[in-house]
Formats: structure tokens, C-alpha cells, sequence
């Protein structure tokens, strides 16, 4: 074995270490080492693997910050890696299918949002897998029928509460749609536009509510929410 071959496979080994105790800045130096050093290759190979999986890696120690707090954290992080380097073909839509991702994990882990709600985000994540990993293996728009993504427009329906509870993120995670549904408006895009509409049907029901109560202070801490461009009709705002 040449001595590149046998630095590579040594490197490869220590990744994967790093990789299964969820210590992504040391993983990152190691793959860093591969590239410059012996495979650059077998790096990006590595980190599309991780990507592609949705940072699901079988037996990783998951644990809190600094190191990788869940398969979304890590895909994430891997994603910004693999957006960087040159032979990415779509580095935006990549880092946007990640940050979808690692903005819905905290909130589907949160046992305050209840059972059935978790089990609706968990569904959601798995989408947002499903096209994160499209998007690594070239998938892109082709073939967007033949899966079926299970969320229902009835199923977003039901976390209207939590939307409003958490509202900054799932702003930021609706303009991120927006940015999505530009790139790839294949597998699953209906769901995202569901979920996107109902974002914006909660805070208007909120407002509606708000005012009728009389606290006009807080509806209009809702209005920073609406969006013309969230797929409701203008009449609707009205």
C-alpha cells in the first residue's frame, strides 16, 4: 500500500471516530487533512455521505454542544462544508434543505409540544430528508411523483398553536421555503407550501381573535409575521 493510500485510510479511521462521538470540529480538521493531503475524493465522499443521511448515522453519541446535539445539527454543519467546495453543483439549495432541518429539530424534540404534534414535525423532518438527500445524489426535480410525502394539509392544520409558540423560527423557516421552492419545486414541494400557508393562517386567526378580545397590542405583535408572498390571497389579509 502506498504511503498516500495508507495516510488516507489512517485519516478515514480517525474521521469516523470523531464522527461517532458527534465532535464535528475535529471531524472537520481531519477531512480538512484528507483533502489537502492524501484524498480529497474520499472527503467530500465522507461528507456526502453524512449529508445524505440527514446526519442519521447509526451509533453516534449525541450529546449537547460543542459537540453535535442531533442528526440535524451534524447535517447541517456537513452540509456547509460540502456547499463549499467547488464540485457542488447546488451549493444554495444544500445549505437551505440543511437549515430546514436543524430550524424544525429542536422543536419536534421538545416534549412540551405534545405527542401527536411531535409525531407531525418528525413526518416534516423526514421530508426534509428525503429532499436533502435528493439534492446530494442529483435527484433534483425528476422523478418528484414517485415517493409520497406524509404530512397532510390537515395534519399542519392541527399545530397552528405551535407555529404561534414559536414564531421567529418558523419565520425564518418559511422565508427559507420560499428560498427552496425557488431551486427544486419537486418531491414534496406541496407540503412545504401547506405549511408555509398554514404559518400564515395561524397568526391572522391569532389577530382575529386578539382584536375581537380587545388586546390590540398583542395582534399586532403578530402583523411582523404576515407575509403577501406565504401563499395567501391579498383579500385574506384584509
Amino acid at each position: 500500500m502506498a504511503a498516500s493510500e495508507r495516510e488516507a485510510a489512517l485519516l478515514t479511521r480517525v474521521a469516523a471516530n470523531h464522527l461517532f462521538l458527534a465532535q464535528f470540529e475535529p471531524l472537520r480538521a481531519v477531512l480538512l487533512s484528507l483533502r489537502h493531503r492524501a484524498d480529497p475524493g474520499l472527503s467530500a465522499d465522507f461528507l456526502r455521505a453524512v449529508v445524505a443521511a440527514g446526519g442519521r448515522v447509526p451509533g453516534v453519541l449525541w450529546s449537547a454542544p460543542p459537540a453535535c446535539p442531533s442528526p440535524s445539527h451534524l447535517a447541517w454543519l456537513a452540509a456547509l462544508e460540502l456547499a463549499a467546495l467547488p464540485s457542488t453543483p447546488n451549493p444554495e439549495a444544500l445549505r437551505l434543505k440543511a437549515e430546514f432541518l436543524v430550524l424544525l429539530q429542536p422543536i419536534s424534540d421538545d416534549p412540551a409540544i405534545g405527542a401527536e404534534a411531535s409525531e407531525i414535525l418528525r413526518r416534516l423532518l423526514d421530508l426534509g430528508v428525503t429532499r436533502l438527500k435528493r439534492e446530494v445524489e442529483g435527484g433534483g426535480e425528476a422523478g418528484a411523483g414517485a415517493e409520497e410525502a406524509n404530512v397532510s394539509e390537515k395534519d399542519l392544520r392541527g399545530l397552528w398553536g405551535v407555529f404561534l409558540d414559536n414564531a421567529l423560527v418558523f419565520d425564518a423557516l418559511c422565508i427559507g421555503v420560499s428560498r427552496q421552492i425557488a431551486l427544486d419545486g419537486g418531491f414534496g414541494v406541496d407540503v412545504l407550501l401547506w405549511l408555509r400557508w398554514n404559518v400564515q393562517l395561524a397568526h391572522l386567526d391569532a389577530v382575529k381573535t386578539l382584536v375581537v378580545e380587545g388586546d390590540l397590542d398583542a395582534a399586532a405583535g403578530h402583523l411582523r409575521f404576515l407575509c403577501l408572498d406565504h401563499g395567501l390571497e391579498e383579500d385574506e389579509y384584509k
